[in-house]
């Protein structure tokens, strides 16, 4: 027994100075980590920011090469902030030891985030824009029933305006205006339009329909 416990002693003493001979050295946990980025997509809206992370490198002390394709839509500090600029793509990418990573970053006039929820008629800039009334555009059941329009991040739309004008349906955001289409409550028929958007400084967004010759200004609830 005494014997057979020696052999293994001697064994293990052997394979530990062969591997050592043979030049086989420990791996650290910097080694085993692999470049990541905590997005490789994002959608922004033009005058956002966001912080690009290059996670399990960010505690290893090395140092991360961020670069845009496009600086005019993206712009990215040497931290990976990015900031959109205007709508378009952009290629954000991100060096470290030799290993390369790319987020794909979609810029838009305004996000589905943003988007999402109930809008309505912008009386006063309406009546502004156009020199008239509501009653003029729209007729008196505006006052009795109002305006709504519901954006749902799932893509589902509908919109209503006083008596019997709007309906259900979907839509879809592009970098310069959102396209919908739906069945219209009135006539069940299918309405396809777009709605143009139009920013007023970094806060303040509306978004714009046609009716009758007249353009419509909405604003979020």
């Amino acid at each position: 027994m005494i014997l057979k416990n020696k052999i293994k002693i001697y064994i293990s003493a052997l394979t530990i100075i062969l591997l050592f001979s043979l030049g086989i050295r420990s791996i650290n946990a910097d080694e085993l980590m692999e470049l990541k980025l905590n997005k490789n997509n994002i959608e922004l809206a033009v005058g956002s920011s966001y912080q690009l992370k290059a996670i399990d490198r960010e505690h290893a002390g090395s140092k991360i090469q961020w670069k845009s394709d496009n600086t005019d839509i993206v712009i990215v500090t040497s931290n990976g902030k990015l900031k959109a600029k205007k709508p378009g793509r952009a290629i954000i990418t991100a060096k470290c030891q030799g290993q390369i990573k790319k987020c794909i970053v979609d810029v838009k006039i305004i996000t589905i985030k943003k988007l999402e929820g109930s809008w309505e008629i912008d009386t006063d800039m309406t009546m502004k824009v156009n020199k008239t009334t509501m009653r003029t555009i729209y007729g008196s059941a505006f006052y009795q029933y109002g305006s709504e329009m519901e954006f749902k991040r799932n893509g589902k739309f509908n919109y209503y305006v006083g008596a019997g004008n709007g309906g259900d349906g979907t839509f879809r955001v592009k970098r310069n205006y959102i396209k919908y289409e739906i069945s219209r409550y009135e006539d069940n028929c299918v309405e396809r339009e777009i709605i143009k958007i139009k920013r007023f400084g970094s806060k303040k967004t509306r978004l714009l329909t046609k009716y009758g010759g007249y353009i419509i200004y909405w604003k979020k609830r």
